[in-house]
């Protein structure tokens, strides 16, 4: 039987060193996360307090 993911839309609050990020989820929880994917193998980025995005768990 597959997982079930929950999805969450949040907005980053503070980026922290090694890719860590708070996040403040739509529920007004607050979170700490970590950027992954292939993007960060590839290229610089950066990742700015007040961005949006998905949190998968």
């Amino acid at each position: 039987m597959k997982d079930l993911k929950l999805i969450h839309e949040g907005e980053i609050t503070e980026s922290l060193p090694n890719c860590m990020l708070r996040v403040r989820l739509d529920n007004e929880d607050v979170i700490m996360g970590y950027a992954s994917g292939r993007i960060l193998l590839r290229c610089f980025i950066q990742i700015f307090g007040g961005e949006g995005g998905s949190i998968v768990k």
